[in-house]
């Protein structure tokens, strides 16, 4: 871009005048591509609070605020000495369990609980919307976006339907790629 801001400045050739505003012009759109793809990739939340914070704030921008949907959030996990990349699994796991239980299940009442003893975390995600069948669910972007991030840590991913849904994570609290080193 800046190449092509000095080449503007220089030429009086109208068809490279023309080419170096299109480089201009392409680069702009490539340089907020790439910024809203970031952003997509590293929630601003997670630069300003700490990650029960950015939890919270997550599950009342996701549920609506009308008392038709109850959000409930026991996070029994500090942040202090946890890792970026398992925070940021944290969030994603609880943004689509969220998005899911609001959108597709139906349900009323969505709650998370997060718990961590010596060695690992539970996440659990559970609604009382109408379930899913188990049998026959192909799963979408969201939940195998979650299985690899889980098993990229090392833990496990569980879905059952009990009264709605039941999303259940465990995970190291040191990933196997940092016991491998």
């Amino acid at each position: 871009r800046t190449q092509a801001s000095i080449i503007k400045r220089l030429t009086t050739q109208s068809q490279v005048l023309t080419s170096a505003e299109m480089v201009e012009t392409l680069a702009l759109r490539v340089y907020d591509g790439v910024h809203d793809v970031l952003a997509k990739l590293w929630p601003a939340a997670l630069n300003n609070l700490p990650l029960s914070a950015a939890i919270a704030a997550l599950m009342r921008e996701l549920i609506p605020q009308d008392q038709s949907v109850i959000g409930v959030l026991n996070w029994q996990l500090s942040d202090a000495d946890m890792d970026e990349t398992l925070k940021i699994t944290l969030y994603r796991i609880c943004q689509e369990g969220v998005t899911n239980a609001y959108r597709h299940g139906a349900a009323s009442r969505i709650e998370i609980d997060a718990q961590q003893n010596d060695q690992q975390i539970t996440l659990t995600i559970r609604d009382n919307g109408k379930g899913v069948d188990l049998a026959t669910l192909t799963p979408g972007y969201g939940l195998r976006g979650m299985q690899s991030r889980v098993n990229a840590l090392g833990g496990d991913f569980t879905l059952s339907v009990d009264n709605g849904t039941c999303l259940n994570v465990t995970l190291p609290t040191v990933s196997s790629s940092a016991n491998e080193n």
